[in-house]
């Protein structure tokens, strides 16, 4: 099997996180006996910061010698434009950081244990209009197929429930200067702004919109999460940020979980996080299918086995697939306080 992740650049903390992930699977299937005697074996590319292009070539790179069974990726933008080529190869795609609704295919060999932006998108636009009453609001997105995707599942929900939407301003990523589409934001005068955006640039956002002197409500989507210096460049300009993420608990008693849980801190020293579970868990469903079939390496077998699976234990909780590869997902909030993030009780 293949896997691309951004080992370099922009989201290389969560590739991290991922290949941990990762490897703890691969040790636990192989130690199982692996797949009908066979030991699970991962080439590992680089994504380059989740370059499209970048993993296309990645993607040839490892076709290009040897018939390739599956493929974990990183990232909407890879996700989407290796669709076509995994479907035209029969090679099974397992998104484990896929968000864009536009990754939702029918019947096909791509898949993610990732919640889509539909989802998500709408449990935050109630968050935002139902919740935490704000009926006028700005959104502020990277303009990427992750940011544009989050962008319109938010909105169109948002939108539906009655709320209204004041501005809309994007942003590139890897930007350094985001004190103009602040400006124009700030003239908008929303009663909060929704953030689509990755760590670094997130950070970079809410630094400049304290040295503007915008204070708005921030709510953010998932991406923003994932990196390990986003304190180090936000200090406590992103004080009372609110952000959704999946529900997922180390604690939970659920056995899977505290299986996971106990291999991993053993591993790697520290609690997993939720970049490490759904790559752990994107493995292991995969392997699961995998068994199911006579050949291990029998795509079509494997693709319409996880179209047909059910409430697999994931250590994440229970995993099913739709005709689109797609899951549903529980969410939570976490509010920023002290320069963490921590569980936040929405209001009732």
């Amino acid at each position: 099997m293949g896997v691309i992740l951004p080992q370099t650049g922009s989201g290389a903390d969560q590739a991290e996180w991922q290949r941990q992930g990762i490897e703890l699977a691969k040790e636990e299937i192989n130690n199982a006996g692996g797949l009908h005697g066979l030991p699970v074996e991962l080439i590992y590319e680089d994504s380059k910061g989740g370059d499209p292009k970048e993993a296309l070539s990645a993607y040839q790179k490892l076709t290009a010698f040897q018939p390739l069974t599956a493929l974990l990726t990183w990232g909407s933008g890879v996700g989407i434009a290796l669709t076509n080529f995994s479907n035209q190869d029969h090679v099974i795609q397992m998104g484990i950081a896929t968000a864009s609704p536009a990754y939702s295919t029918p019947n096909d060999y791509t898949f993610r244990d990732y919640p889509s932006s539909v989802s998500e998108g709408a449990f935050l636009a109630d968050l935002v209009f139902n919740q935490l009453h704000y009926s006028k609001i700005a959104i502020l997105y990277i303009n990427n197929d992750y940011g544009l995707g989050m962008k319109k599942a938010f909105s169109k929900k948002y939108s539906e429930l009655g709320g209204t939407i004041v501005a809309e301003e994007a942003f590139d990523k890897g930007t350094t200067d985001v004190r103009t589409e602040l400006t124009n934001i700030q003239s908008t005068q929303p009663q909060a702004l929704f953030l689509t955006t990755y760590p670094l640039e997130g950070a970079i956002i809410v630094t400049q919109a304290k040295e503007l002197g915008l204070k708005l409500p921030f709510i953010a989507s998932t991406a923003i999460l994932g990196g390990k210096g986003f304190f180090d460049v936000a200090g406590n300009s992103a004080e009372g940020l609110l952000a959704s993420r999946q529900k997922f608990d180390p604690s939970d008693p659920n056995p899977t979980t505290q299986t996971f849980t106990k291999l991993y801190k053993s591993k790697y020293g520290t609690d997993p996080n939720i970049y490490s579970v759904w790559a752990y868990d994107g493995l292991k469903v995969l392997a699961s299918a995998m068994k199911i079939c006579e050949d291990p390496k029998d795509t079509l077998c494997i693709k319409d086995q996880l179209l047909a699976t059910r409430d697999y234990p994931g250590a994440i909780g229970k995993i099913s697939f739709d005709k689109n590869g797609d899951i549903q997902a529980d969410f939570q909030v976490f509010v920023v306080k002290g320069e963490r993030f921590e569980p936040y009780a929405i209001p009732s």
